[in-house]
């Protein structure tokens, strides 16, 4: 008997995760008008189980009958689909498991304890064996720590000087792997940031912050698979990033598409677009209020973004380029600016405190 492999089944995921699972308060509208359904043995396993796409099946009813979150806090719901084939008009009924946020999904990263077979152990206990899927790095959800220096600053770039504003800015980014250089030895502190280059961070953050290094890293690269390619003239285009920071909630669906079409050329990102795409990568925990803002010399409540901004400025993130609080809220923003935005935006010791704007 020792040579045999005990085969690990749905049933199993759903007796020794139950105590995990609640009921779905959710809408279910969306489902019944996917174009495209992707069922799994259990939530994160890398087993599918079907997969129903509208050239094939009529949708006739859904009942999530029960809901889970796994590690990584995605929400899956177990349901009971009743389908006909559009080919047939045979009818079945079906009991599995979607992921609720994007049914239509292939690419999400297996995970624990979605298990390899499993042998008897050398004790006789039947044991599973997760180690092929377990994340090694532990992490708490949605938290600045998992955020670290991953390499040290060493003048890596000719154009950052030692007595240069930006300076400790541009070394913490660099050193927690965020921002990059242009290539070569050169930074570019005064170039212009670009709004796919605003998303690319802003993926970079969020991912690490929500999901821990090494899974952060890992969705990262299901976006990149799905999304990323070569368009007009071998040239390579990077979406990936944009439908991360879409599928997150940190910009809106298609918000951006036409600034960053592969047959543009690069568009500089404003400093009111940089806020909004930045101002929800932290949960309100991390954002707490530390200034006031009475008012500033050019934000209005018709300025585009107002409540990004002002959300901004009391949480320290940004001050102004002046005194008094000036924003410039429609000029571009330099790479050297985005730097010091992002240190101030993962070092909460390092923002601005105890100002009130009042123009």
């Amino acid at each position: 008997m020792t040579h045999l492999l005990a085969e690990y089944i749905p049933t199993d995921f759903n007796k020794e995760n139950k105590d995990k699972f609640y009921p779905y308060s959710g809408n279910v509208d969306a489902l019944y008008k996917a174009k495209r359904i992707v069922l799994w043995q259990w939530p994160g396993s890398d087993r599918e189980k079907r997969v129903l796409d509208d050239n094939s099946f009529i949708i006739n009813e859904i009942h999530v009958v029960n809901a889970y979150k796994d590690y990584a806090g995605r929400e899956w719901g177990y349901i009971n689909i009743d389908y006909t084939y559009s080919t047939s008009n045979y009818t079945n009924s079906n009991e599995s498991w979607i992921y609720l946020a994007e049914p239509a999904s292939n690419s999400i990263p297996p995970f624990y304890p979605a298990p390899a077979p499993v042998k008897w152990s050398p004790d006789e206990n039947l044991k599973w064996e997760h180690e092929d899927n377990v994340i090694s790095e532990p992490y708490e959800q949605n938290s600045l720590s998992n955020i670290t220096r991953v390499k040290t600053y060493n003048k890596n770039f000719m154009d950052v000087s030692d007595n240069s504003w930006y300076k400790n800015a541009v070394e913490t980014a660099y050193e927690y792997g965020i921002v990059e250089g242009k290539g070569g030895d050169w930074f570019d502190p005064n170039g212009e940031l670009t709004v796919l280059e605003a998303l690319i961070i802003a993926s970079r953050i969020h991912s690490c912050y929500k999901y821990g290094k090494e899974e952060g890293a890992r969705w990262l690269n299901v976006y990149h698979d799905a999304f990323d390619g070569y368009g007009h003239a071998g040239f390579r285009y990077q979406y990936s990033d944009v439908r991360y920071c879409e599928s997150e909630g940190l910009i809106r669906a298609g918000e951006f598409d036409e600034s960053i079409n592969e047959y543009n050329p690069p568009t500089p990102i404003t400093r009111a677009q940089m806020v909004h795409a930045w101002v929800r990568i932290l949960q309100p925990e991390d954002m707490a209020k530390q200034n006031t803002v009475i008012n500033l010399p050019d934000v209005t409540d018709d300025t585009l973004y107002y409540e990004d901004i002002i959300l901004f400025y009391e949480a320290g993130i940004v001050g102004g380029v002046d005194t008094q609080g000036t924003f410039n809220p429609d000029s571009s923003i330099t790479r050297a600016e985005a730097a010091t935005i992002f240190m101030n935006l993962i070092e909460t010791g390092k923002r601005h405190s105890g100002r009130t704007y009042e123009k």
